[in-house]
């Protein structure tokens, strides 16, 4: 029998319960913590805007509510 290029294949073995577990724990670990990154950079971000940029926002939202145009009668 030739063996060319591609065309032996190799078996894995047969995954076990344990085996699928740690995979899953790993995957479920790596999920919740790229979750609890993220939350953190936009806590860490709506803080940054409530605390250090709440002047300007202030500003913002005043010019946005009040609004002095005459108009003719």
């Amino acid at each position: 029998m030739k063996w060319f290029w591609g065309t032996r294949k190799t078996v894995a073995p047969p995954a076990t319960e344990a085996s699928q577990q740690v995979t899953f724990t790993r995957r479920a670990m790596l999920l919740s913590g790229a979750q609890w990154t993220i939350g953190g950079l936009l806590a860490v971000r709506m803080g940054y805007i409530s605390l250090v940029e709440n002047e300007r926002y202030s500003l913002l939202s005043e010019s946005n509510r009040v609004d002095l145009t005459l108009m003719p009668p």
